[in-house]
């Protein structure tokens, strides 16, 4: 239709399709189906598991994806779980990464208990390092290691914010 013809007069306009019903949907294993199940994993911070459980390759913003939007249980789970994550086939199945995700979860656990909120340091710093990984791509053949070093390069700036200040008055001589 041109521009020039819009609105659209009422008889131009044909009967919409009636949306479909709950048993017409996709569901699980449908193209749709999976869509949605990625999406579902992404926003409950469990993409890493849900690629792995379909052995699918996961790259490193992957696994931040639970750091970035997981709640603060996710992550005490995490740290829990991690002596179920050491294999010895770490490539294979992902244990050194569940490992490095262990560490940071630990990690920002600490900053949590020093004050800093999971809310304010998923919307300043993970979930923006998670979207710069997953366009970075270098970052798909990183390591752990290089992953955990970034993370807390990021994390740096939070924990100086968060540390108590030092009481440099104590040491001076009277």
């Amino acid at each position: 239709m041109p521009w020039f013809a819009w609105p659209p007069r009422r008889d131009r306009l044909s009967d919409p399709e009636p949306p479909p019903t709950k048993a017409e949907r996709p569901g699980p294993g449908s193209v749709n189906g999976a869509l949605s199940d990625d999406c579902a994993a992404f926003l409950l911070g469990t993409l890493a598991e849900y690629r792995v459980a379909h052995n699918q390759i996961v790259c490193a913003w992957e696994w931040m994806n639970l750091l970035a939007h997981g709640e603060v249980e996710d992550l005490r789970s995490e740290v829990a779980g991690v002596e179920q994550h050491r294999s010895p086939l770490p490539s294979a199945t992902g244990a050194g990464w569940r490992t490095a995700r262990s560490y940071l979860a630990s990690e920002l656990l600490d900053l949590i208990e020093r004050g800093t909120s999971l809310r304010e340091l998923q919307q300043q710093t993970l979930v923006p390092l998670e979207l710069e990984l997953a366009c970075d791509p270098q970052a798909t053949r990183w390591r752990p290691h290089q992953w955990v070093l970034t993370v807390e390069s990021a994390l740096g700036a939070s924990r100086k914010a968060t540390r108590p200040p030092i009481d440099r008055g104590s040491r001076l001589p009277p």
